[in-house]
């Protein structure tokens, strides 16, 4: 290994510290391109931007409609905006029903529910949540917070008091 010196300032109380020698690493190479750096943070980011010719393997991904194969996600993606716009126009639609599955609650829905729980009668929350779900399309999670609302609540309270007259 070739070594090198260089000088350095140590901090001291004196207004002008002294110079001193120090030795250092002269230089630093990327095994695979032999490229030198002057430190190794630098040797680093280059291999982790896969600047290096070499670490083109390290990470493959494959366009799933040719087939071809890029070092980078981000290649990936730019390759199949260009070469293939239909398909990635298709792909974004489906990620953007896919993200937004969360459905709003129509009122006939909200009420379909709500009358379903007036007429199970005095039940416990369990019992009520466990055949509402069991009687609706919606996830548990979904009835337990549409069940707090204060929408709900006053179309319950509607229900009751049309049943009590």
């Amino acid at each position: 290994m070739e070594t090198t010196s260089r000088l350095t300032r140590q901090t001291s109380n004196s207004a002008i510290p002294p110079l001193q020698e120090e030795i250092v690493d002269a230089a630093i190479f990327c095994e695979v391109c032999n490229r030198q750096f002057a430190n190794l943070n630098q040797k680093k980011q280059h291999i982790r931007r896969k600047a290096c010719r070499g670490n083109l393997n390290l990470l493959i991904n494959p366009c799933d409609i040719c087939g071809r194969e890029f070092s980078t996600y981000t290649g990936l993606r730019l390759h199949q905006t260009r070469a293939h716009v239909e398909e990635n126009n298709i792909r974004k639609m489906q990620e953007a029903v896919n993200a937004s599955t969360r459905q709003n609650w129509t009122a006939d829905e909200e009420y379909a529910l709500a009358l379903l729980e007036v007429n199970m009668g005095p039940s416990t929350t369990t019992e009520i949540i466990n055949h509402l779900t069991a009687n609706s399309k919606r996830s548990r999670d979904a009835i337990k917070k549409r069940r707090q609302t204060a929408g709900y609540k006053a179309v319950i309270e509607s229900l009751l008091l049309a049943g009590t007259q």
